[in-house]
């Protein structure tokens, strides 16, 4: 979702590579239906680097939605390791919860320094991003991590799912349209 702005952006005059935040796929193992590994596709929204511009505020860029937003030097610092840390979520199998937003539910997980903790209380980086399956063929999932910023974060007594249940409840939810 970062394809409109390239390679990097430019802001007073200072580029800021944002290669890192390329999309790429990672196997969830033995999430599939049948036991097997699914393939997920992994991308990020310029909210991982950027905040809304206020109303009359200049702005630095446009979103995938036209939204004018601004660029944020602290998240876009947070943001050169987001990659390996969203792989070190899925490969920890780490928690995760569902969130109403605007635009009805997102995913929230916590990036912790033991990320298969199963009850999270305390300040953390968490992400926001959504579970999409997918209509490609050579993968099954899409997640697309929206945004990372630090939050206070209480789970006890949230519904919680592992990040495997996540990826296989979304892929399975294909499967059904296609049965049904």
């Amino acid at each position: 979702m970062l394809e409109h702005l390239g390679e990097a952006v430019t802001i007073d005059g200072v580029k800021y590579p944002i290669g890192h935040l390329a999309p790429f796929f990672h196997s969830v193992p033995e999430a599939g239906v049948d036991g097997s590994d699914l393939r997920v596709r992994i991308s990020f929204s310029c909210h991982v680097f950027s905040e809304k511009a206020k109303h009359g505020e200049p702005f630095h860029m446009l979103d995938q939605n036209e939204s004018r937003r601004r660029f944020d030097k602290d998240r876009y610092d947070r943001g050169l390791t987001l990659p390996d840390d969203v792989r070190a979520l899925l490969n920890s199998n780490g928690v995760t919860w569902e969130m109403k937003d605007h635009n009805d539910i997102e995913n929230m997980a916590a990036l912790t320094q033991v990320p298969d903790l199963k009850v999270i209380k305390g300040t953390f980086d968490v992400i926001l991003y959504y579970l999409y399956p997918s209509k490609a063929d050579h993968f099954e999932v899409e997640m697309n991590v929206l945004t990372c910023h630090v939050r206070e974060v209480n789970t006890e007594g949230k519904h919680k799912f592992d990040m495997r249940q996540a990826v296989s409840y979304t892929h399975l939810r294909a499967h059904e349209t296609v049965l049904d």
